[in-house]
């Protein structure tokens, strides 16, 4: 069966600094109370791959490419269907 999660290789990642109005903090400290991030660069970076997918930014947007052949979808729905009844 194949693997149903893939990773992704290691980027070299680069710091940046960000400055943010009240409003803009209070509401990533809300994200991260609520449990729905671990950390606030978390948050940022979640919010930055939406906004650039939105725009159609690459590698985050891949267009028709993205699509799945049908056999692609048959094969996925197939390892779903094992993963499933593997853990029943």
């Amino acid at each position: 069966m194949r693997a149903l999660v893939t990773t992704m290789p290691k980027q070299q990642k680069t710091r940046i600094s960000l400055t943010l109005t009240t409003p803009y903090l209070l509401a990533l400290e809300k994200l991260v109370s609520s449990g729905l991030y671990m950390n606030r660069g978390e948050a940022i970076l979640e919010a930055l791959r939406i906004f650039l997918k939105t725009k159609q930014v690459g590698p985050f947007y891949l267009g028709k490419r993205a699509q799945l052949t049908e056999a692609e979808v048959r094969e996925l729905i197939k390892d779903l269907q094992d993963h499933l009844d593997a853990r029943a």
